[in-house]
């Protein structure tokens, strides 16, 4: 899974994959330190998925099959080479003699400071920083921009990629909607219809609730009272978390995290957060697209002519990203409203218009009258 950053404002991009810069340059250098502890306790605070992500960022080979197995399965493979590198002082790369790959930083869940301009800059203690800082630094530049044009690179679900999560949990934390999509305007621009994007911000509240009971069950575990726990936790498992700790207790609230029930519970809450994000700003989630207005009302769409063609027609229907042009009795044409020059109206409803494409330019005329539909290239 790979995802890249385009900044606006810099010539910066991302380039993302697996986990946390933190993550996997921590676990780098303690490597090269030839620090055991440090190694053992990086891995014991991570799962199966997040282990051989880690450890893979790092030059180590991981049978994917023992994924399934859990993490002991996984350590207990890797644990020799591990020993040897941590012996010379090397990572997996290093051990092996494999290149490592060039311009590739590991992808995760940032935490940002809390400013009120969102997504502006990570917050890290530089003088106790114990990853890279110069590319931190560099990450920070890119997420100070304007606006970012996220590319997804591989095969990897939009609801899986960390970076993704990442931005659509802070931006439901602060009531943010930070992406950009179909034309709405946003920090973060990517290629994802609203409907996707609605997935995404559940995935994230998934991801966020799931991975903050693990992190509580730990540390309640261990005897902290003080757990930071996410609201998005059912409040059934927050005071068990908060109670005496117990052997019937522990059982209740890993059952609760593998039933799938703090999943659900979050999953609920983010749909309703980025629904009424949306409704803020005029969108409805549930509104037909022009496509389905279309096979409702039984016209075809046809694919316009990019290069010479010329169509008039009217306004029969829209939605949030682009308007459904009538251009016979039984064809329509979509004019999204991204691909709309600078500065131009968007149709109104019922409107007759010109449109007029000359080597993928569009110029749109439109009038207060309807007339008769018709084409003419």
């Amino acid at each position: 899974m790979e995802t890249s950053l385009h900044s606006s404002n810099q010539n910066a991009s991302y380039q993302r994959s697996g986990q946390a810069p933190t993550v996997v340059m921590a676990l780098k250098s303690a490597l090269e330190q030839g620090s055991a502890e440090r190694v053992s306790a990086l891995l014991k605070a991570m799962n199966a998925q997040t282990m051989a992500a880690a450890l893979r960022g790092v030059g180590f080979e991981v049978d994917a099959a023992l994924v399934s197995q859990g993490r002991n399965a996984i350590f207990a493979d890797v644990r020799p080479s591990i020993q040897t590198a941590l012996a010379r002082k090397v990572d997996g790369f290093a051990l092996s003699g494999k290149s490592r790959p060039s311009g590739a930083m590991q992808d995760g869940p940032f935490t940002f400071a809390a400013k009120a301009e969102p997504y502006t800059t990570m917050d890290f203690d530089a003088a106790n920083f114990k990853g890279d800082l110069a590319a931190a630094k560099a990450v920070q530049s890119v997420f100070q921009s304007s606006s970012l044009r996220v590319d997804m690179l591989g095969d990897a679900p939009h609801t899986e990629r960390d970076a993704l999560l990442m931005i659509a949990g802070q931006g439901m934390k602060r009531g943010i909607l930070g992406f950009g999509f179909d034309g709405i305007p946003g920090k973060f621009e990517v290629s994802l219809p609203m409907s996707e994007v609605v997935q995404l911000h559940a995935a994230a509240s998934q991801a966020v609730a799931v991975e903050s009971a693990k992190a509580g069950l730990q540390a309640w575990s261990a005897g902290d009272r003080a757990l930071r726990l996410s609201e998005w936790i059912p409040d059934s498992t927050q005071r068990l978390l908060q109670g005496v700790l117990s052997l019937d207790s522990a059982k209740a609230i890993v059952h609760t995290i593998e039933s799938g029930t703090i999943s659900k519970h979050a999953k609920e809450i983010g749909t309703h957060i980025i629904t009424k994000l949306l409704v803020d700003k005029g969108l409805d989630v549930n509104a037909p697209t022009v496509e389905m207005q279309a096979a409702a009302m039984e016209f075809k769409v046809e694919q316009p002519d990019r290069q010479c063609g010329r169509y008039f027609g009217t306004v029969v229907a829209q939605d949030h990203r682009a308007s459904l042009i009538k251009t016979t009795r039984t064809s329509a044409i979509v004019v999204p409203f991204s691909e709309m020059p600078a500065g131009q109206e968007r149709p109104a409803p019922r409107s007759a218009i010109r449109i007029e494409f000359q080597q993928g330019n569009m110029n749109i005329t439109q009038s207060g009258r309807t007339g008769r539909e018709g084409t003419a290239r």
